[in-house]
């Protein structure tokens, strides 16, 4: 096996149009892609839980078999756990959280085909 340590595609940082009253917390919510690894970044305020925040552009969703991909994400005003879901064949990212809350979805990395 190979390892590419250099000369990997990179997208650099893409800020998707936010949906349903979701706002920017902290970090504005972002992704990358690098080789075939999507990085996510930032943080989603405002909006309601499960309702879509944004869509991840062809090329930057998941590879899977199913129809969607859960992640686990930090819930930074409550404390509890939340998660994002990227339904695989329209790129909807949807947060699942408790009300009133913000998401923080550093560390959210996949691979892509």
């Amino acid at each position: 096996n190979w390892i590419l340590t250099s000369g990997a595609q990179d997208s650099g940082w893409i800020t998707p149009a936010l949906l349903n009253s979701f706002a920017a917390g902290i970090g504005t919510p972002q992704y990358r892609l690098v080789g075939n690894r999507v990085t996510l970044r930032g943080e989603l305020t405002t909006g309601s839980t499960a309702n879509e925040a944004f869509a991840l552009a062809a090329g930057y969703r998941p590879s899977s078999t199913g129809a969607s991909v859960v992640f686990p994400c930090a819930n930074l005003t409550s404390g509890d756990s939340a998660s994002l879901q990227v339904v695989l064949a329209t790129g909807a990212t949807t947060p699942y959280f408790t009300a009133g809350s913000a998401v923080f979805i550093d560390g959210v990395t996949f691979t892509v085909d």
